[in-house]
């Protein structure tokens, strides 16, 4: 099982040959604001047993949530709130970094899911928040 902290670096090596340097840049605040968002939000959500196990790597071994969890441990409601009242609220991304937000997830969650690092249904239910995916 790779951690979502994994699962996005991978990507990110991917995307630096394939992306202008711009882009590249924007895909790596994206992820680290990401990342950000699931360290400090997504534990409310883990179920008990989840949230022991959250509490004891967290308090042993200092690991944040996205160095313990994979990527079956991001539901939908995280992408929604990210792209929506995080990153312009709490952000204050323009709305062009939203859109570039946006086409990073239409890119990274179809990969996911073609490595096998997402399950099928998760995948549906993700793309249904990020929409504009055709696969």
């Amino acid at each position: 099982m790779k951690t979502i902290k994994e699962v996005l670096l991978e990507f990110l090596e991917e995307q630096k040959r394939d992306r202008s340097p711009r882009t590249y840049n924007d895909y790596e605040n994206l992820v680290s604001l990401f990342e950000e968002y699931l360290d400090n939000c997504a534990f409310d959500d883990l179920y008990e047993e989840d949230q022991e196990l959250y509490k004891e790597k967290h308090k042993n071994e200092q690991k944040e949530y996205c160095q313990i969890f994979d990527l079956a441990y991001i539901v939908p409601l995280d992408i929604e709130y990210f792209l929506g009242d995080y990153l312009i609220n709490d952000f204050g991304g323009s709305a062009t970094f939203v859109e570039t937000s946006r086409q990073f997830f239409r890119k990274f969650l179809p990969w996911a899911y073609e490595i096998d690092y997402i399950d099928p249904e998760h995948y549906v239910e993700l793309v249904e928040v990020v929409g504009g995916i055709t696969k």
